[in-house]
Formats: structure tokens, C-alpha cells, sequence
């Protein structure tokens, strides 16, 4: 049997082992640099559409609505409310009762309680069906 003196086996491991890890953290590098080139790419890429959106917007105005609603909104708002959901409100309202009734909406304000969403959904769906809607 031939036996490997201990000073060689050592030399030819740390050899390995730095070959290793240079081998490791040069592809590392290279992984860092394809994603930053892609990083910059996209972002590039999405200036260059958001300056076309921007271009375009100015170039053609929006559309100005010319009908009016009969159901109005609040004009003074009291609580920080969105403006669609105002408006969808007021949809409603006006589907309900129809095009041509005057209603008007006084006041928007969320109710307190205890009940999950779901539970109120299913127990408005109950009274719907006891009414026969």
C-alpha cells in the first residue's frame, strides 16, 4: 500500500477548496451582473411607455360627461369618504327607484356591527326570499 504524505494530501485539498470557492463566487458575480443588465432593461423599457402614455394623454383630452343624474350627492362631505363610492351609491339609489322618482341621498355613513359581512349577506338574502324578491 502507498500511503499519501500528509503535507501533499493537505496542498491538494486546499487547492480544491479555493478552486471551489472562486468557482462559486465568479458565478455568483456573473448571476448579480445578468440581473442588474435585466434590472435596467426592464426599467428602461417602462419609462419609455410611461413617456408614451404621458405624450398621449396630453395630446387628446378626456371626454366631458354631459348628462346629469337626478339622484344628487352630498355637496359637503364630513368624513373621508371616496368619491366612487358615492357615486355608486347614488347608482343604485337610482336604479331602485327608478329613473324619474326624486330621491336624494342626505347622508352616506357606514353602520356598527357585530355581524361578519358574509353573515349580513346571507341574512339580507333570507329577508329577500321571505319577500319573495
Amino acid at each position: 500500500m502507498s500511503f499519501i504524505p500528509l503535507s501533499a494530501a493537505t496542498d491538494e485539498s486546499l487547492v480544491i477548496l479555493v478552486t471551489g470557492f472562486a468557482v462559486v463566487f465568479a458565478v455568483l458575480l456573473l448571476l448579480i451582473g445578468i440581473i442588474m443588465a435585466y434590472a435596467a432593461i426592464v426599467s428602461g423599457v417602462q419609462n419609455i411607455i410611461n413617456n408614451k402614455k404621458k405624450k398621449s394623454e396630453k395630446a387628446s383630452p378626456a371626454p366631458v360627461a354631459t348628462t346629469e343624474t337626478p339622484v344628487s350627492a352630498p355637496a359637503v362631505v364630513s368624513y373621508d369618504a371616496d368619491l366612487q363610492t358615492i357615486a355608486v351609491i347614488a347608482a343604485a339609489v337610482e336604479a331602485f327607484y327608478g329613473e324619474g322618482a326624486s330621491r336624494r341621498i342626505k347622508s352616506i355613513s357606514r353602520t356598527a356591527s357585530s355581524r361578519s359581512e358574509w353573515a349580513a349577506a346571507g341574512l339580507n338574502q333570507n329577508i329577500s326570499a321571505r319577500r319573495g324578491f
